[in-house]
């Protein structure tokens, strides 16, 4: 009778075991994953001294992320944009002397999202997923404008500034994915995000009227779940 009790212990506590392993949404023995998506994103940026504007960065965003438990991963990802807009005018003066006018006008975007990912899906088995997202991004903008005149070879005037910030916004939305085997994912997320500043839309431009402040932003890509564990068992067997 001992021996049967240590028999029905053991194998209730290997059923569990099974059932957790096959609870786990990343896959046993697949905790870390990484993506990469094509992707545009809007966000509203203040800067001192300056009216609100709308910035975004695209085409590209990566992620790293790590399952923390059945349902709860934690992600960091990384976008940028940079834009370039260089222009030459020429005309005369009043007394026919050639005059020239070079404008130069550049402007950096980088995006950092660190966000909660939330299995909503019941059946951890299926290839199709759906997940909540919602977390923190923040944004460094920089931009830099130069104005170079000339008359008849000279140089009459040069001038060069810019301006810089760091703004932090509430970022949440829905994501959804399918599985190809047994690493790859096809995945789609769509987000909003909101300005953590409180933004004065006396002086904003048409551009910003979003739905209570929040801008729209996707995502669409490729994600792949490393196999941890066979790659450590792997190396030790070496």
């Amino acid at each position: 009778m001992r021996r049967f009790g240590l028999f029905f212990v053991t194998l209730l506590l290997a059923g569990r075991q099974h059932v957790s392993a096959q609870a786990l949404p990343s896959g046993p023995g697949q905790p870390w994953y990484a993506a990469v998506y094509l992707a545009d994103h809007n966000f509203e940026i203040v800067v001192p001294g300056y009216a609100p504007g709308l910035t975004g960065v695209q085409p590209y965003q990566v992620k790293v992320g790590r399952w923390l438990g059945p349902r709860w991963a934690l992600e960091v990802g990384y976008s940028a944009y940079h834009f370039v807009d260089k222009r030459t005018a020429y005309g005369t003066t009043a007394t026919g002397e050639p005059t020239s006018r070079y404008s130069s006008s550049e402007d950096w975007a980088t995006a950092l999202p660190v966000l909660l990912r939330r299995r909503l899906t019941h059946q951890a088995a299926h290839r199709f997923q759906f997940d909540g997202l919602a977390g923190l991004t923040v944004v460094q903008y920089r931009d830099q404008l130069a104005v170079i005149e000339q008359t008849n070879g000279h140089v009459v005037r040069e001038q060069a500034w810019g301006s810089r910030a760091t703004n932090s916004y509430l970022t949440l939305g829905p994501a959804a994915s399918y599985l190809f085997g047994q690493h790859v994912e096809a995945t789609v997320e769509a987000s909003l995000t909101k300005n953590l500043r409180t933004i004065d839309r006396t002086f904003s431009t048409q551009q910003l009227n979003g739905t209570l402040g929040f801008q729209r932003g996707w995502n669409v890509g490729l994600r792949y779940r490393f196999d941890v564990k066979r790659k450590a068992g792997a190396s030790n067997a070496l």
